[in-house]
């Protein structure tokens, strides 16, 4: 179902007060739509001004991990910088003036002379 064609039905069944996901499941309202697809109603109207499709809305999961040189991955860039012991912030502004994420981490390159 297209966005277009949910908020149509929720206008011609306003009162009934009856809202359908993109799988054609029943809810109340908008926010107990958002609920059980585990979105809040701000992230909803977020995607909906970008002009997301009512299951990109209800379903993206954006790629928040963050590898290390190493390979290595982690839940959050945060975490990754703990590990190393260096402060976001430092690691962000490393990043930004073009340093390598092995040397933003580490406060060097290695050298691979074998």
């Amino acid at each position: 179902m297209l966005l277009e064609d949910s908020i149509q039905y929720k206008k011609k069944t306003w009162k009934s007060n009856v809202v359908r996901d993109h799988e054609g499941n029943v809810f109340r309202t908008i926010p107990d739509m958002c609920r059980h697809w585990g979105i809040s109603p701000s992230c909803y109207r977020e995607r909906l001004a970008r002009n997301f499709t009512l299951e990109q809305i209800l379903t993206y999961r954006p790629d928040f991990t963050s590898t290390d040189h190493l390979g290595n991955t982690y839940r959050t860039k945060s975490e990754m910088c703990n590990h190393y012991g260096v402060m976001i912030g430092t690691y962000n502004s490393r990043i930004n003036r073009g340093w390598s994420v092995e040397k933003a981490l580490t406060g060097k390159e290695s050298t691979n002379n074998e």
